[in-house]
C-alpha cells in the first residue's frame, strides 16, 4: 500500500486533519531525490458507491481512460460509499466529509452555531486533502442538478470542495457532467460557484452548458462532449429473450417527484408505477414478454410492485415477465440485449438502450432523455413522467416497433459518433490537465 493511501485511508478516528503529503507544484510531475519522477495523484470526486447504477458506469468509464492512459497514477476516490467503491474499483476512496467529533460539548456548539464549526473543520481537512493531489476530477453524471437534494446535500459538497481546491492551489476539473435544472437559488448558487471555480469544464450535452450560461456560468469555449458512459465496452451479444416470443425491455424507476421529500411523493409514485404496469399489461396482451430493468438500488420497491400486477394476471407464464438483478450498465447492456425494443426512465437505462443500437421510448422526469433521443433521431417517443399518458405510449410503441430495424442503424451511427468525442475529450484531457 503506498504512503498516499495508509496516510488517508488507515486513519484511527479524528485524526483526518493529517499534514499535506508533499508540497503544492506546478506542474504534474516532480523529481525526487533519486532521479524518479513522483506519480500523477488524482482525487475521483463524485456520488459514488450509493448504488445508482449510471454514476457507478460513468466512474468505471473513466477509470478506464485513467488507467489506460496514465497507468502510473495514484488514484483515490472522494465519494459517499468508499467501501462499495473501494472493493469494485480496487481503488483507495475518502469520504466527503466526515462526521462531527464525539466531544459532547464541540456537538453542542456546533448545534447551537448551525453546523457552522463542523463546517470549518471540514473545509480545513478538504484543504489539507486536496494538497495532496495533482487535480480533483468530477467525472460525469448529472452533478449540477438537485434532483432529490437539498443544499446541504451535494451542493453545499461541491462548493465546499471547489473551495478547498481554489485555496490549495489543486485544479478542480468537471468532466462531461449534466446540469440543470436547479430549482433551489441557495443550491443553484452553490453550484454555480463551484463550476465557476473549475479549471475545467465540459457538459455532456447542449442542454447543460445552456443552463449553466442562463445561471451566470457563460463560458462559450466549454466543450460539449458526450456522457462518459458511451466510453463503456459493449457486452457480448446473447439470446434473445424467450423463444417464440419478443421480449420488452421495461426500465422502472422509485420515483417520488423532482424534491427531497416532497409531500406528494406517495401520489406520484403509485401513479407512476400503476401506469407502467397498465402499460406491460398491455405487452402482454399483445403477446410480448416484459423484461423488468432497474438503474438504481432504489428501484427495487418500483419492479416488485409492477411485477406484482403482472404475475397476477389470468395467463401469465413463469417466462412472461423477467426481472433479474443488475450490478452494472454492463448487466443493463446485456438485459437490453435480449429485448427487441426499451421503454425506459432512467437517463442511463436509455443510454444503455442506444448503446445496444435498441430504439428506445423514454418515460422522463428531465430533458437530458428528449435531448439525447432528438439526436438518435426518436425524439418524438418522449413523454414525461408526470404526466404519462398510457394510450399515446401504446401508439408510440407500435410506431416504433414497426421503423425498429431502419432505426438502429442511425442509433449505431450516433454511438460511434459519441466514441470518437469521448477520445478526443481524453487526448484534451492528457494535454491540459493530466
Amino acid at each position: 500500500m503506498s504512503t498516499f493511501t495508509r496516510r488517508y485511508l488507515r486513519l484511527p478516528p479524528g485524526s483526518q486533519l493529517a499534514p499535506p503529503l508533499r508540497p503544492q507544484r506546478d506542474g504534474p510531475e516532480i523529481a525526487v531525490e533519486d532521479g524518479r519522477q513522483a506519480p500523477l495523484r488524482l482525487g475521483i470526486f463524485g456520488l459514488f458507491g450509493i448504488g445508482n447504477l449510471g454514476n457507478e458506469g460513468s466512474l468505471e468509464s473513466f477509470l478506464g481512460f485513467l488507467r489506460a492512459a496514465r497507468p502510473d497514477a495514484e488514484l483515490c476516490c472522494i465519494c459517499q460509499g468508499t467501501e462499495r467503491v473501494g472493493e469494485r474499483f480496487d481503488i483507495a476512496a475518502l469520504p466527503i466529509s466526515s462526521p462531527p467529533p464525539a466531544n459532547v460539548l464541540f456537538r453542542g456548539l456546533n448545534r447551537l452555531l448551525l453546523s457552522a464549526p463542523n463546517r470549518l473543520r471540514d473545509l480545513i481537512r478538504a484543504i489539507r486533502i486536496a494538497r495532496g493531489f495533482d487535480a480533483i476530477i468530477v467525472p460525469g453524471t448529472g452533478i449540477l442538478d438537485d434532483f432529490g437534494e437539498r443544499w446541504q446535500g451535494m451542493p453545499y459538497s461541491l462548493f465546499h470542495w471547489g473551495v478547498a481546491c481554489r485555496l490549495a492551489g489543486t485544479p478542480f476539473a468537471f468532466v462531461s457532467v449534466g446540469a440543470g435544472p436547479i430549482l433551489h437559488p441557495v443550491s443553484r448558487w452553490l453550484m454555480k460557484s463551484a463550476a465557476r471555480m473549475a479549471t475545467y469544464r465540459s457538459f455532456r450535452d447542449e442542454l447543460s452548458k445552456t443552463y449553466m450560461a442562463g445561471i451566470g456560468l457563460h463560458r462559450p469555449d466549454d466543450p460539449v462532449t458526450p456522457d462518459l458512459a458511451f466510453g463503456l465496452p459493449l457486452p457480448e451479444a446473447a439470446p434473445q429473450g424467450t423463444v417464440g416470443k419478443e421480449m420488452i425491455g421495461l426500465g422502472v424507476m422509485g420515483y417520488g417527484g423532482w424534491k427531497h421529500a416532497q409531500a406528494d411523493s406517495p401520489a406520484i409514485y403509485a401513479s407512476y408505477t400503476a401506469r407502467m404496469a397498465q402499460f406491460a399489461g398491455w405487452l402482454l396482451d399483445q403477446g410480448y414478454g416484459v423484461r423488468l430493468i432497474v438503474g438504481d438500488d432504489g428501484d427495487t420497491q418500483a419492479v416488485t410492485d409492477v411485477r406484482r400486477a403482472l404475475v397476477s394476471r389470468p395467463g401469465v407464464g413463469a417466462g412472461d415477465v423477467i426481472a433479474d438483478a443488475a450490478g452494472s450498465l454492463t448487466d443493463i447492456m446485456r438485459q437490453i440485449g435480449q429485448t427487441k425494443l426499451l421503454v425506459a426512465t432512467r437517463f442511463h437505462n436509455v443510454i444503455c438502450g442506444l448503446m445496444m443500437a435498441t430504439p428506445v421510448i423514454s418515460i422522463g422526469y428531465a430533458k437530458k432523455n428528449d435531448v439525447l433521443l432528438t439526436a438518435a433521431g426518436l425524439g418524438e417517443f418522449c413523454q414525461h413522467i408526470e404526466r404519462l399518458d398510457v394510450e399515446l405510449l401504446k401508439q408510440q410503441f407500435n410506431r416504433l416497433m414497426d421503423k425498429r430495424e431502419r432505426q438502429r442503424p442511425l442509433i449505431a451511427v450516433l454511438t460511434d459518433t459519441y466514441r470518437r468525442q469521448l477520445a478526443e475529450q481524453e487526448a484534451r484531457l492528457l494535454t491540459e490537465l493530466l
